[in-house]
């Protein structure tokens, strides 16, 4: 099949990128078309696998993005700032970070509870306020969609995209679903992350990139 064929090329381009002194910008944008084309093709050759995903489709864009990684985060910055809209997204991160921790004081952990199951309850309670993600654009499509993380790159819907909303995140009608090149291609990811020159310290996409902002373009000029 046409889809192994990509899968394996993508697994050997990110082992022979780990393995560099130093990936180009270049070098990761031909990994992740790799891992895009490897998606097409499967949901070509597989028609019952509906994927209702679509451009301006934006419903799970309003979530707290988890398992971030550094190099990403980097990633993400630079173009922000080649692109000088630094100021207006900031802007829209700090009033996310201000509404997660706001949720997250509303919301506090249980005595017994797991400290997953609580970041879990938070992150919902936290998509249910409906507020976009920092880089959608004015129509609702990501605006860095080329660069964009694995967390949002390997996740798909297969339901009414109107199940995408918080409102509906423990719907039993929602249909969510992740798709890799293998079951190691994510932890595999973790190797670039020696290359970010700058450790965010943390998983979350908002917050690791407005940490990164701050660090790289400390004043409110773009």
């Amino acid at each position: 099949m046409r889809g192994d064929a990509l899968a394996r090329e993508a697994r050997e381009r990110l082992h022979d990128l780990a393995s560099e002194t130093l990936p180009t910008e270049r070098d990761l944008a031909g990994l992740f078309d790799l891992v895009d084309r490897f998606h097409r093709t499967v949901f070509e050759a597989s028609p019952a696998l509906r994927v209702s995903c679509g451009r301006g489709c934006a419903h799970c864009c309003s979530q707290m993005v988890f398992d971030v990684h550094a190099f990403e985060v980097e990633r993400i910055g630079r173009r922000l700032v080649e692109e000088r809209r630094v100021a207006p997204v900031r802007a829209t991160l700090e009033r996310r970070q201000e509404l997660h921790d706001r949720v997250r004081r509303d919301h506090p952990r249980h005595h017994d509870e797991d400290v997953d199951a609580w970041i879990e309850r938070v992150a919902i309670e936290f998509w249910k306020k409906d507020e976009p993600c920092a880089l959608l654009d004015a129509d609702g499509a990501c605006s860095v969609h080329d660069v964009r993380p694995w967390s949002c790159r390997r996740s798909f819907a297969a339901s009414d995209p109107e199940l995408c909303r918080g409102d509906h995140a423990q719907d039993p009608r929602r249909r969510f679903f992740t798709l890799a090149p293998d079951e190691g291609f994510d932890a595999a990811l973790e190797d670039l992350d020696r290359f970010a020159t700058y450790d965010v310290d943390t998983d979350q996409l908002d917050l690791a990139l407005l940490r990164w902002l701050r660090a790289h373009t400390p004043t409110r000029r773009d």
